[in-house]
């Protein structure tokens, strides 16, 4: 029982590392679309 408790820890812990992964990724995406837009009316604003 221990063994199985053991390996059902280590899948979940890969599941979490693998889905941290995709979401820093994910950002790392969005941060190079995004472009900070001087000419908008309130200064520094996001477009995408």
């Amino acid at each position: 029982m221990r063994d199985l408790i053991m390996i059902a820890r280590m899948e979940v812990h890969m599941i979490v590392e693998d889905l941290s992964v995709e979401i820093a990724e994910a950002a790392a995406m969005v941060a190079e679309v995004a472009v900070i837009d001087e000419n908008t009316p309130y200064k520094g604003r996001i477009s995408f």
